[in-house]
């Protein structure tokens, strides 16, 4: 059997309160040796070239069709990725997000949700919604183009903007309200950014957008002519 060995450059330790005070420790410890059989992980990027929508259908046994989207996102740290963050929150963030308002209490879908991925690499921006009983793929996705559309040609109002702004400072600032949640945080800024003080900067990331980033984001990244479409649909509509 192949011998192998698995390298590991380093890991983080994070020691946050008493009698550190909150201000945290994040220690280097270089790390080598055998642990096992693996082989050292090469990171991979990946690009995919051109600008066309892919679309494909998907028929099962299921009560419910579904509408599975994917678009490229930014990379986790980048001013993009925090105006992404805004976006997909002003569609699915609350009770009074677009989505909810527009698609799930007129009854076009039991719940439409939108996601940025947190990845090192530019990664997936996902929208997946589940259609209500009697509504079709074809009739969700064509409510979730409208909302797509409307934040590529409209700037979001004052008030929305700055109450999901709002909401979005508080989610960040009750986050931490745990020792393991501060020094995970910690931990995270050193691995990804040699950064630890990333913590302290996290609410200049939101507070620093503005209306038209917003705007011109969604032009950027919700671009129909560069992602992925899936239909889930009920097997007996399959040769309809």
């Amino acid at each position: 059997m192949e011998k192998r060995t698995r390298f590991t450059e380093r890991f983080i330790i994070g020691l946050v309160g008493a009698p550190f005070g909150l201000e945290g420790f994040v220690k280097v410890k270089p790390f080598s040796g055998e642990t096992g059989h693996f082989s050292r992980l090469e990171k991979v990027t990946l690009r995919q070239n051109g600008k066309e929508e892919i679309r494909d259908v998907v028929y099962d046994n299921i009560q419910l069709p579904a509408v599975f989207m994917a678009y490229r996102g930014p990379e986790m740290g980048t001013k993009e990725y925090y105006i992404i963050d805004l976006l997909t929150s002003i569609l699915s963030g609350g009770k009074s997000a677009r989505f909810k308002t527009n698609l799930d209490d007129k009854g076009i879908t039991v719940q439409a949700v939108a996601v940025n991925m947190e990845f090192e690499d530019p990664g997936p921006l996902f929208i997946i919604a589940i259609a209500n009983a009697g509504k079709t793929a074809e009739e969700v996705e064509n409510a979730i183009n409208i909302e797509i559309d409307r934040l590529r040609n409209e700037l979001v109002s004052e008030d929305e903007f700055q109450m999901v702004k709002a909401a979005k400072e508080y989610e960040v600032a009750s986050s931490r309200t745990s020792l393991f949640t501060i020094a995970e945080e910690f931990a995270n800024g050193y691995t990804y950014f040699k950064d630890a003080n990333r913590i302290n900067k996290q609410l200049e990331n939101y507070s620093s957008i503005t209306r038209e980033d917003l705007k011109n984001a969604a032009v950027k990244y919700f671009d129909k002519n560069s992602r992925v479409v899936l239909h889930y649909a009920l097997k007996t509509q399959q040769n309809q």
